[in-house]
């Protein structure tokens, strides 16, 4: 079973964020997602590398995010091939939005 670290400083104070989509290259296979915290007012740039799915809207409030390297209960039938993790964005409105890569890293920009 592969794992995968999410950033400590992403989870930090996540609950009520806004997310914002900045950038996507299917080329380069990156995307880029802006978060804002509401608690302790940190931005920071979410960039998730070797993205092979995306399911997100360009903006949505966040509550939580989970990094799985297979099937959970929100997307049972989910196939990832080797390397890959789905990244499963839990917004406000109770919707699990899911991007399938590689990698991510965190900045925090203020």
């Amino acid at each position: 079973m592969a794992t995968i670290n999410i950033p400590e400083s992403l989870t930090n104070c996540i609950a009520d964020s806004q997310v914002e989509v900045i950038s996507w290259s299917a080329d380069s296979r990156e995307l880029v997602l802006r978060i804002t915290k509401e608690i302790g007012s940190e931005i920071g740039n979410l960039r998730l590398i070797g993205v092979g799915y995306v399911h997100l809207p360009p903006r949505f409030e966040l509550v939580g995010i989970a990094a799985f390297d297979g099937p959970f209960h929100d997307y049972p039938h989910l196939e990832l091939n080797t390397g890959e993790f789905a990244f499963a964005f839990q917004g406000s409105d109770n919707w699990v939005h899911l991007v399938i890569a590689e990698s991510v890293n965190y900045v925090i920009l203020k």
